[in-house]
């Protein structure tokens, strides 16, 4: 399970996406969607977050901050459809809070 910064993580990234042939795709329809894990949506975010190309095969796309209680867990999937193939990645994630005034000491 990864972790979700909740200070720094307001990007969501598919950093290289192929079709089978290994071939990079530039011009897939992308998109995220953030659920609790009961389905239901991440407050403060509509579904789905389009991801845009950013070259090389490369999307991105912008998530607003989460106003979740640190440890919450939250389910990421991404989706792609290009030329009438579509490609599924889901992966759970837990809410932490990344700031210097909680290192212990």
């Amino acid at each position: 399970m990864r972790i979700y910064y909740r200070e720094n993580s307001t990007v969501i990234e598919l950093p290289e996406l192929k079709d089978d042939t290994g071939s990079i795709v530039t011009t897939a329809t992308v998109e995220a969607t953030l659920t609790l894990e009961d389905g239901t949506a991440v407050p403060g975010v509509t579904n789905p977050v389009t991801l845009s190309p950013a070259g090389s095969g490369r999307y991105i796309g912008m998530v607003p901050p989460i106003d979740l209680p640190d440890g919450s867990p939250i389910v990421v999937e991404v989706v792609s459809l290009y030329s009438g193939v579509k490609a599924t990645s889901r992966e759970t994630m837990v809410i932490k809070d990344r700031t210097f005034n909680k290192v212990p000491v």
